[in-house]
């Protein structure tokens, strides 16, 4: 008797933890990503690198309920020749469309740019499964992905299933998906694996309920990236300026209409991501000697302890 009640203890908490962990987050979720891609061409170079994240925030009643997605972040175009070097880089916040999960454990995506949701993730696998077709994975004529194994991993204070996935011809792990996270590649990273191209995309950390949940040992060598840093999306025009542009022995910071709290700090990095110069701003108006930077194009950066504040480029003359 007392052997069956045990089992019927354990069966009921097994139950009842499942039914309060949910396959996919529906809100407070933010994934910081990275990517990057290079082409080549006689004597040039060109590569994108997109420092950025994903957050769910609201929701929206369709034909379904769907958590809205929106990203944020900076896009780096980097161009390189025999002869100059020039670096072009864009701040944005954009609502990008809605996510939902389902019964059988599937994640669906809505662009908004489409009428009709695709699969995103399916998480109802087994070791040996082939992976279905997805918005992130639609054809299996360039490689086949399976399952190779699957164990579990702790995010946050619950352990999450994870499926190791590798190829048909090659039985080493190339990523993961984990329940309550998406992909180790990023959230719509390519699940295709394309041979010669320079290209790859990395999930650098994951947030939930504000709690860093999981991280990862993937690399960013954007010129904008601090380690698991969130962004914050504000009108730099009408908040925050620099002055003068070009500049010469003097940049002056000025903070308009903005909090600023003890810990906001202004860097100066090359446009290799080289940091050069850093001051902590402790008044509305934050004036930086340059003049010991050669002259070219700089990017100047204020930050606190978690956020990315603002961005932008100068010339030094």
């Amino acid at each position: 008797m007392k052997a069956f009640l045990l089992i019927y203890l354990l069966l009921f908490i097994t139950n009842a933890s499942g039914q309060n962990s949910p396959v996919f987050p529906d809100s407070n979720a933010i994934w910081r990503n990275y990517s990057w891609l290079t082409g080549h061409s006689p004597g040039h170079t060109e590569t994108q690198i997109n420092d950025y994240e994903y957050m769910l925030d609201g929701d929206t009643v369709l034909v379904n309920h769907y958590s809205k997605l929106y990203s944020k972040g900076w896009r780096h175009n980097l161009n390189s020749s025999f002869s100059s070097q020039t670096h072009d880089s864009v701040f944005y916040c954009q609502y990008d469309g809605a996510i939902r999960t389902d019964s059988l454990k599937h994640v669906y995506w809505l662009s908004k740019y489409d009428s009709l949701e695709r699969l995103l993730y399916d998480f109802n696998l087994s070791s040996g499964d082939t992976l279905p077709l997805t918005y992130s994975y639609p054809t299996y004529q360039i490689n086949i992905n399976i399952v190779r194994s699957t164990d579990s991993l702790l995010i946050g204070n619950q352990y999450k299933k994870r499926f190791n996935i590798c190829t048909t011809v090659d039985t080493s792990v190339v990523f993961s998906l984990i329940e309550g996270v998406g992909s180790t590649n990023g959230l719509f990273s390519t699940m295709i694996l394309q041979q010669g191209i320079e290209h790859g995309e990395n999930l650098i950390c994951f947030y939930l309920n504000g709690i860093l949940s999981y991280s990862t040992n993937n690399t960013s060598y954007s010129p904008t990236q601090q380690i698991c840093k969130l962004f914050t999306c504000i009108n730099p025009s009408e908040r925050i300026s620099i002055f003068p542009n070009p500049a010469n022995s003097y940049l002056n910071i000025k903070l308009q209409d903005y909090v600023l709290n003890e810990n906001v700090v202004a860097t100066i990095f090359d446009e290799t991501g080289r940091l050069l110069i850093q001051e902590k701003m402790t008044e509305q108006v934050l004036r930086i000697n340059i003049s010991g930077l050669s002259s070219g194009f700089y990017i100047i950066q204020l930050a606190d302890q978690s956020n990315i504040i603002f961005q932008s480029r100068f010339i030094k003359i």
